[in-house]
């Protein structure tokens, strides 16, 4: 079962189109929907979600539950997602480094996706779908096979640590973030490091 809680910043109406509805019928942004919490069972419960910026589409969620549901760029069975750094440019303490000299770069490869600290800030490691496997010489390749056989090879996808979004949908959570000024991250999870970035800059 999964728990989700309604936030001011993301909806303006919830409608459950089957199954239990946790919410007064035609619930609108500045009711009661907002701050509650409530629970979704192995369903099947369609929601549908409007997004309450003008920015956005509606239907940011119409799927059915037996798999984890997505609420506005919020997957409540985890509650993150990745997002590719470049899309974070222009976030709060986030650049782009000029002076490739001044960066040193390592990629570190686990048996399925991770979330690491890297300098007080969460990082991933290293994803090895199509993109990456390419971009890997042969001799990479081989020696990545002889320590991880099954990573690669039909039926054996690499699992992430968290949702991934990408392309339209990781445009949509920053545009969402930036109009709300929300933090990208809790003050668990890097958000003093994030800040002292910024101070810095």
């Amino acid at each position: 079962m999964a728990i989700y809680t309604v936030a001011g910043y993301d909806i303006a109406d919830v409608t459950i189109l089957s199954g239990v509805d946790p919410f007064a019928s035609d619930t609108s942004f500045d009711s009661a929907a907002v701050g509650t919490v409530f629970s979704v069972a192995a369903g099947p419960t369609l929601i549908d979600v409007e997004d309450g910026d003008p920015d956005f589409e509606g239907g940011d969620l119409s799927q059915d539950t037996t798999e984890p549901i997505d609420m506005n760029g919020q997957t409540v069975a985890a509650g993150e997602v990745i997002v590719p750094a470049h899309a974070l440019v222009g976030m709060l303490g986030i650049t782009r480094q000029r002076d490739l000299r001044l960066l040193g770069y390592h990629h570190l490869l686990l048996s399925s996706l991770e979330l690491l600290l890297a300098e007080d800030l969460p990082s991933e490691s290293l994803l090895l779908g199509d993109q990456a496997i390419a971009g890997l010489s042969t001799t990479d390749r081989d020696e990545i096979a002889k320590f991880f056989p099954l990573l690669g090879q039909a039926g054996h996808p690499m699992r992430a640590a968290r949702p991934l979004a990408t392309g339209r949908r990781a445009r949509r959570l920053i545009l969402r973030h930036r109009s709300n000024r929300r933090p990208l991250l809790d003050d668990a999870l890097g958000i003093p490091a994030l800040r002292r970035m910024a101070q810095t800059a």
